[in-house]
């Protein structure tokens, strides 16, 4: 808050040394740069502090590359638009600057106002807690490369037992830490839980550390010793074949022994990449919210992130007597989702729960858990399964912001683990420890002699944690970032790269990965960096055309995103330096699926540069990126009347910062439209018209449902159009929103498939002549509409 203050105080100083201060054009624009830049990392601090707690760590880095798809949006819509909202706010706001900061002649002390407001805007940067976070999360990968491995570190290959290894059960409880046990705090909310913690051991002070603070990283830390942290930075690592590979974890220790190992979690498996972390760490079943979707009842039955914990509890009940049924060992492990925040979710076997007076909605959903879980727990204890299996219940990170984060922070933040065993008595064990430490507890409580594993060290056994040995654990968790990062083992192009366009994979060496495919290079042409495509179809094209002049690469893509010679839809090969002297030309990869290392070895070595080239390289790219983000459609009526001449552009924008619009080329006039769905009327006797406008996005805030033909009403009331679009903007959908009152006896058929940041254009003429189009999250759509409008009678 200190760091912010200042920032902000140092922002608005410099805005006023800089009012009416500076003459030249270059010198305005650079000062209102700074401020816009100023600006925004203070906001882009305020969105990662509401959402992780911590401001801009390791969780938020990690899911701005990772695969984001199956995250529930509509509990976010208010920060959604309120970043949006910023975001034009602050854009607005330079443009101001530019043209106030201009001083009229020469001022006696404008000179030292414009020096002064420049240094006090970079002393605002210094302070701004964005770039504390950043230089905090980035620096020590730059400092310590080539760094020992530290004797915390044990590396375990194999578990030596000291009696018959039990079977083993692992539930996560989302975000369900160890405070909301305090009964000071919350009164009664735990009631059943609490009850049995006391048959239970337990562990009064896990703590939080760097690393550890977001789902799948709780559960790396759980399971592997280690913090999360991933290579490279702004990059997502959702094409990579492996997930940690390096790293050793329980998953593979217990595979070695032939333990069947099983995940259950209601959300997708995609979504930050845990599908991929179980497969790489010796699980063979492994189900989401895709693959348990059909087992249950009623398949409509689940919320915005996945299935209700009452269903995953029912089917996880039932996992767990098939496996305790077969002969082999096995492990079980679950992840919850109802108490995901800010709000949380209510299962329908909790219709009756309530929390106090029930104002509070992630207590509600916590008192609720209370409920499930607790059951869960009781059934298994009275199985045979209890006999020979032990039940590991863990939160896999401490609560991020929610609405009961007010009270959460009023007591000790400590993350729960407790054990139920069959042959061990109950417990309250005070060890100081970390999620870093569960995996090495786990081993122990289920007969391996071996107490640690990574970083982490038992609970059970007297040997010191991290959080004991390292009184300052963060700080010393970041020291060793680069040895975290590099256990993700990036392939090795040594063996040259094998390009299977049927299968649109890439074989390095053992390694097979997807594409498109961006590769960055060192100078010993090693693999540093792997981009791969995001929602957005342009992602690689953009982030080749930001690379440096002399930065080596290797990209395989569709063509047509590499170059502007390539209108098919083939797939090429492209590498070198985008500023080299020497052509750079794509080569389609039907004909050369081979890159040879001898050849990337000779494209790498030492090229001349080309600042010229580079230059016209860049400018080629961008402007293919921006091509690739809109697709274009054409729409004539072909009626065999006369049609009239007028011609127009209709434009679908998804997402904030451009307006979607109606441009009649013959006037140049051009209609704005708003976020939802808007429909415009088009006549021979004037230009095209607002008909109706629904803020669809808002009814979904609101939970309201769209009036029932209001486009039909519209259109049958409008006699002088005789054609008609229906327009999205922004985004149409969020959440669930139920267009079919809106479109109630339109022709209109395609509104179903409208999803969230997708464009929509639909197009009738009176005549009966329809078209529509649906775009992709990001797209962006453009009709040209000619011949399509009658004539005046």
């Amino acid at each position: 808050m200190t760091l912010t203050l200042a920032s902000l105080i140092l922002t608005l100083l410099g805005m006023l040394l800089g009012l009416r201060a500076i003459s030249a054009a270059a010198p305005r624009i650079a000062f209102a740069a700074l401020c816009w830049l100023q600006l925004f990392l203070l906001g882009a601090y305020w969105l990662a502090n509401h959402l992780s707690g911590v401001g801009i760590d390791e969780s938020v880095i990690y899911h701005l590359q990772e695969d984001m798809q199956g995250m529930g949006l509509v509990p976010f819509l208010d920060l959604i638009i309120f970043s949006a909202l910023y975001l034009l706010a602050i854009f607005v706001l330079s443009g101001l600057i530019v043209r106030f900061s201009r001083a009229a002649g020469v001022k006696a002390g404008s000179g030292w106002r414009r020096i002064s407001g420049f240094v006090a805007l970079c002393a605002a940067l210094a302070f701004n807690p964005a770039s504390h976070d950043i230089v905090e999360l980035y620096m020590p990968s730059a400092l310590m490369e080539g760094m020992e491995i530290p004797v915390e570190y044990q590396a375990v290959n194999h578990l030596p037992a000291t009696r018959e290894p039990k079977n083993l059960v692992v539930l996560y409880l989302e975000s369900v830490e160890d405070t909301y046990f305090d009964d000071a705090l919350f009164p009664d909310l735990l009631p059943e839980l609490s009850a049995l913690k006391e048959t239970a051991i337990s562990f009064s002070d896990i703590r939080q550390v760097h690393g550890t603070s977001w789902t799948i990283a709780g559960m790396t830390a759980s399971q592997c010793g280690i913090p999360l942290v991933t290579p490279g930075s702004g990059n997502s690592q959702g094409g990579l074949d492996q997930f940690l590979p390096k790293a050793i974890c329980l998953g593979d220790l217990l595979a070695a022994h032939n333990y069947h190992l099983n995940y259950m979690g209601g959300a997708t498996l995609s979504f930050a990449g845990k599908g991929r972390f179980y497969a790489s760490h010796g699980f063979t079943e492994i189900d989401g919210r895709d693959e348990l979707l059909p087992a249950q009842a009623d398949p409509d039955y689940h919320s915005t992130w996945g299935l209700y914990d009452d269903t995953l509890y029912d089917l996880a009940t039932e996992r767990l007597h098939e496996l305790h049924a077969a002969p082999a060992p096995f492990g079980l492990f679950l992840l919850t989702l109802d108490t995901h925040h800010p709000d949380g979710h209510m299962s329908r076997s909790c219709a009756d729960v309530v929390y106090q007076n029930g104002d509070n909605p992630i207590l509600n959903s916590v008192h609720c858990t209370d409920r499930l879980a607790a059951g869960f727990i009781r059934r298994f204890l009275a199985s045979e399964a209890a006999e020979d299996t032990v039940l590991v219940v863990l939160s896999d990170h401490l609560a991020m912001p929610n609405t009961a984060t007010t009270l959460l922070q009023q007591g000790t933040r400590r993350n729960l683990v407790m054990l139920f065993t069959p042959d061990q008595p109950s417990a309250q064990i005070n060890k100081p420890g970390s999620l870093l430490d569960v995996a090495p507890t786990i081993k122990q409580a289920i007969g391996f002699d071996s107490p640690s594993l990574g970083l982490g060290r038992s609970l059970l056994a007297d040997v010191p944690t991290l959080v004991e040995s390292q009184p300052d654990t963060d700080e010393w968790l970041r020291t060793y970032r680069p040895l975290f990062q590099s256990m993700w083992s990036y392939p090795d192009i040594k063996e040259g790269i094998l390009i299977d366009p049927a299968a649109k994979t890439v074989q390095l060496g053992q390694r097979q990965l997807d594409y498109p495919v961006l590769f960055l290079l060192n100078e010993q042409q090693a693999i540093t960096e792997v981009y791969f495509n995001d929602a957005n179809p342009a992602t690689l094209t953009r982030e080749v055309s930001n690379l440096t002049q002399d930065q080596p690469f290797i990209w395989i893509d569709e063509c047509r995103k590499q170059s502007t010679r390539h209108a098919d839809e083939g797939e090429c090969l492209l590498f070198g330096h985008l500023g080299q002297s020497a052509p750079m030309t794509p080569e389609p990869v039907n004909e050369q699926p081979l890159l040879s290392y001898d050849r990337v070895r000779q494209a790498m070595d030492s090229p001349a540069l080309d600042a010229t080239r580079y230059t016209t390289r860049q400018q080629q790219l961008t402007s293919i990126e921006q091509t690739l983000r809109t697709r274009e459609h054409q729409f004539a009526a072909h009626d065999t009347d006369p049609m009239h001449d007028a011609e127009y552009l209709l434009h679908s924008f998804s997402g904030p910062g451009v307006t979607s619009a109606v441009q009649n080329l013959g006037t140049d006039q051009t209609l704005p439209l708003q976020r939802g769905l808007t429909l415009v009327g088009f006549s021979a006797r004037e230009d095209a018209a607002i008909l109706a406008h629904v803020d669809t996005c808002q009814l979904a805030e609101q939970s309201e449902t769209a009036e029932p033909g209001v486009f039909r009403h519209a259109i049958d009331n409008a006699e002088q159009y005789s054609a008609f679009a229906v327009i999205a903007h922004d985004s149409a959908q969020c959440g669930a929103v139920d267009f079919s009152p809106l479109f109630a006896s339109t022709p209109f058929t395609q509104w179903g498939n409208i999803g969230f940041r997708a464009p929509y254009i639909g197009i009738m003429t009176r005549s009966g002549k329809v078209q529509e189009h649906v775009g992709r999250f990001g797209e962006n759509l453009s009709v040209h509409a000619e011949h399509f409008i009658s004539p005046e009678p």
